[in-house]
């Protein structure tokens, strides 16, 4: 009877200390009920352009999931899981504004987007206001400055696009000189054609055109045919008239884009293309293999090319693993899944969500990008502020109608 008692003693004593081990290697954050940390997106999530937005959108859900899956942010003593709230700005100045104006309500501090220039002017200075830290889009120069020290843009903009691809194209294409550029007549389209301008005299070549169409085409031509085709002739009649070696589509996106490069090829053209799109099966459905040939991009990329980088294989499989295999992974799921990883560092470094800390904290987040370099924010004589994310720019070449990666390459931007 005694022994027995000393035994159930010993088992007492075991099963205690088991789970006393047990509760000091469970994680803290499981024993706790974690609080919520809401970040925000603005960006196209409806219209021509809004497989990017989506896809801007879903990088950010994944550098949230892989927080979330270590326990979520540490603040203060507290775990955070980390969810995010997105509304769609279609792509305009109002909406950009309507869609902030929702995020203040539901007083989020953390902003991804918006995706382009129009919205972006218009939302930046707001986040500026409200003290509220934002990863804008937009190629325009006035999305970034010294007044805006709250914004900072993790997309490189045609100017670093430029900046190397055009040095590559005369490299690998000497013989070609003239230029003719088309974009829509926007602050982003006009801004892209002055940056190519600039970097094409550096390297010899010289533009013989330079065309801006309104922005309403980009809505109003959507769908395939000889109808659209003939709406387009006047532009491409115009390129084929001064002899072009290369025609930069500058900051077409969307649609309008294949179906300007469909245009051409239809109509004639075999010289060097540069387009924007980041999609590239869908630019390949609407415009055909064929009208592809030749056309270079810095905004697309095979992900399944061997080439890349491993931590971009690993981005682009959990990305089908949560979304499906036949959803589209683009470029802008690199840029900004980098950028949300960086800010969840800067709030667990500042120990708070105090965004002047986590502005600054930001400046020195010790990161590699997916891309395999360590990040860096750059730009202050380009942009009067350190506020552009200095990442590899991306070079793509289409070739019987496969895009094949080509290298990246660091922009020399200061």
């Amino acid at each position: 009877m005694i022994q027995s008692r000393k035994k159930m003693g010993r088992s007492l004593i075991t099963l205690f200390m088991g789970i006393m081990s047990l509760l000091l290697v469970y994680p803290l954050w499981a024993q706790q009920e974690a609080k919520t940390l809401k970040v925000g997106y603005i960006g196209p999530l409806s219209g021509a352009v809004a497989e990017a937005g989506i896809d801007n959108m879903r990088s950010v859900e994944l550098a949230a999931d892989k927080i979330n899956s270590g326990g979520g942010l540490q603040i203060n003593g507290v775990f955070y899981k980390v969810t995010v709230v997105g509304y769609d700005d279609k792509l305009t100045a109002q909406g950009g504004v309507a869609a902030f104006n929702k995020l203040m309500d539901e007083n989020v501090k953390f902003i991804f987007g918006p995706f382009a220039a129009e919205s972006s002017l218009a939302v930046v200075p707001l986040a500026q206001a409200h003290e509220i830290v934002i990863f804008p889009g937009g190629w325009a120069d006035a999305v970034l400055g010294r007044s805006f020290t709250y914004a900072f843009r993790p997309d490189h903009t045609n100017r670093e696009a430029y900046d190397v691809l055009i040095e590559y194209i005369a490299k690998t294409h000497p013989e070609a000189k003239k230029v003719a550029q088309i974009a829509p007549s926007h602050v982003g389209g006009e801004t892209g054609q002055h940056y190519f301008q600039d970097y094409a005299e550096q390297h010899g070549m010289r533009i013989v055109l330079t065309e801006l169409f309104e922005p309403f085409m980009e809505d109003k031509h959507t769908n395939h045919g000889n109808y659209v085709d003939e709406a387009l002739k006047p532009y491409v009649d115009k390129i084929l008239a001064v002899k072009a070696d290369i025609v930069d589509l500058g900051s077409t996106m969307g649609d309008l884009e294949a179906l300007f490069i469909h245009a051409l090829h239809k109509f004639g053209y075999k010289g060097i293309l540069i387009t924007n799109a980041c999609s590239h099966d869908h630019i390949l459905s609407m415009a055909g293999p064929k009208a592809l040939d030749g056309a270079y991009s810095t905004a697309a990329m095979d992900y399944y090319d061997e080439k890349i980088p491993t931590r971009l294989k690993e981005l682009r499989n959990a990305y089908h693993k949560k979304y499906g295999q036949e959803s589209l992974f683009t470029y802008p799921a690199e840029y900004n899944y980098d950028a949300a990883l960086m800010l969840f560092k800067a709030i667990e470094t500042c120990d708070s969500m105090d965004t002047q800390c986590v502005r600054d904290a930001l400046l020195s987040v010790d990161h590699t990008l997916v891309s395999g370099v360590k990040a860096k924010w750059g730009g202050k004589k380009t942009y009067g502020i350190d506020r552009q994310l200095l990442r590899p720019v991306p070079i793509s070449c289409w070739e019987n109608g496969k895009l094949k990666f080509v290298s990246y390459e660091i922009p020399d931007i200061e």
